[in-house]
C-alpha cells in the first residue's frame, strides 16, 4: 500500500534538541455498527498522532468495534530523537586549537546526523513505523466497514453487531501500560449491542480511572457505559477535532490546551 507523503510531514521540524516528556498511550476506537456512521480515521488524523512523537514516548493502537471484541490491534511504539547536537567550538582559540577544535566538532555532527544512533536512522525508523501502522489502520477499517455494510444489505437493513465493551475494557488492558498518560478515543454511540448475548447497560466501572476518555460521537455523552465514572470525560463533534484537543494538550508549549477547549462534558 502506498501511503501519502503527508504521513511523514512532522519529520520536517528539526531542532537543536528535542523535548521528552512523559510516555503516551492513545487508542483510537471506530465503531461502524450504526449505519449512519461513517468512518473518519485517515491519514489527515494519523499524521496528527504520529507528529507527538517529537516531544513523547508514544504507543498509538487503533481498533473498530466488531460482533465480538478482538484482542490484536494495529500498533506502533515510537521514540522521540532526544540526542544533543555537539556543539560548535568556542571563537577566541588559537589558529592550531580551532582547527583542530572544528575538525571534531564536523565529525561529531556527522555522526549525529549519520551515525548508527543518528538522526537520519531515526528519521527513517519512525517513518517506517508510521506508514505500517496507517497501513495496518486503514486495512482493518476498511475490511469491518466493508463486511457491517455486506451484512445490513444482506439483512435489508436490519443488522447491528457491536461489542462495545469487549473493543473498550480489551483496549483498555492491552494498549495502555502503566507510567503513560491514557486517552482513549471513542467514535462510538456506545451502544452495547454483542452478537450471541445481552448488550451491557451498567457503567464500566473496570476501567482504570487514569485513562481520559474522549468521546467523538454525539451520543455517546448519553450513554450508560459511562456514567459516573471516575475518569475524564471530553466530547468533541468529530474525531479529527477529538484528536486536535489532544495533541494541543500534549504540546509542550500549551498544556493546558485539552482543559480550556472542552471542559469534562456532563454524564447521566
Amino acid at each position: 500500500m502506498k501511503i501519502p507523503l503527508l504521513i511523514v510531514t512532522f519529520l520536517s521540524v528539526l531542532g537543536s534538541s528535542l523535548f521528552a516528556a512523559e510516555p503516551v498511550a492513545i487508542t483510537v476506537i471506530e465503531d461502524f455498527s450504526d449505519p449512519k456512521d461513517n468512518p473518519q480515521f485517515n491519514t489527515d488524523v494519523a499524521t496528527v498522532l504520529v507528529a507527538l512523537s517529537q516531544s513523547h514516548p508514544l504507543i498509538l493502537s487503533y481498533r473498530v468495534v466488531e460482533e465480538s471484541s478482538e484482542a490484536q490491534a494495529p500498533q506502533a511504539k515510537f521514540e522521540p530523537f532526544t540526542r544533543e547536537m555537539p556543539t560548535p567550538p568556542q571563537e577566541g582559540l588559537r589558529l592550531g586549537d580551532y582547527q583542530r577544535a572544528v575538525a571534531k566538532f564536523q565529525a561529531d555532527l556527522a555522526a549525529w546526523k549519520n551515525g548508527k544512533d543518528g538522526y537520519l536512522q531515526w528519521r527513517e525508523t519512525q517513518k517506517a513505523s508510521a506508514q505500517a501502522w496507517l497501513a495496518g489502520a486503514l486495512r482493518k477499517q476498511t475490511e469491518t466497514s466493508q463486511r457491517f455494510a455486506r451484512e445490513l444489505a444482506r439483512r435489508r437493513g436490519d443488522y447491528r453487531r457491536s461489542d462495545v465493551c469487549g473493543a473498550v475494557l480489551t483496549a483498555a488492558k492491552a494498549d495502555f501500560p502503566p507510567g503513560h498518560h491514557g486517552y482513549l478515543i471513542l467514535v462510538s454511540d456506545l451502544k452495547d449491542q454483542p452478537l450471541g448475548r445481552a448488550g451491557r447497560t451498567t457503567p464500566l466501572k473496570e476501567l482504570p480511572p487514569e485513562i481520559t476518555l474522549v468521546l467523538a460521537h454525539p451520543s455517546a455523552t448519553r450513554s450508560p457505559l459511562i456514567a459516573g465514572l471516575p475518569n475524564r470525560v471530553i466530547s468533541a463533534p468529530t474525531l479529527a477535532e477529538a484528536v486536535k484537543l489532544v495533541s494541543a494538550a500534549l504540546t509542550p508549549t500549551n498544556p493546558t490546551a485539552l482543559a480550556e477547549g472542552a471542559p469534562p462534558s456532563g454524564t447521566p
